[in-house]
């Protein structure tokens, strides 16, 4: 990993662990606020009620943003790994052909 990449990745980490701190149920919210927009609109107060339904929706917006960019971590995680074991393999890899060659050296040298 390159010096510019670690200081994003932690970060990255940083961000994600205060999100976390911070989440709380969207669901239970979502049903709050559904139950909230029926009741101002039987009450009439409509301009209220559309308040409320903008900022629910801007609400669940965020929330699935927030999803997709932990799937995105995780995917991008999972291919980070992915490659350090196709490095760690390469490189187990090549010293075994450093090894096969030189012992094909000697055994032609004994020959």
């Amino acid at each position: 990993m390159n010096a510019t990449y670690s200081p994003i990745l932690h970060q990255n980490q940083r961000l994600e662990e205060a999100l976390q701190s911070t989440l709380y149920d969207f669901e239970a919210q979502d049903i709050a606020d559904q139950i909230n927009i029926m009741r101002l609109r039987r009450e009439g107060k409509l301009a209220e009620a559309t308040a409320l339904e903008r900022l629910r929706l801007e609400r669940n917006r965020i929330h699935e943003q927030q999803k997709f960019q932990a799937e995105m971590r995780a995917r991008q995680q999972a291919m980070e790994q992915a490659l350090v074991a196709l490095r760690n393999e390469v490189a187990n890899l090549t010293i075994a052909t450093a090894q096969a060659a030189a012992a094909a050296r000697a055994a032609a040298n004994n020959y």
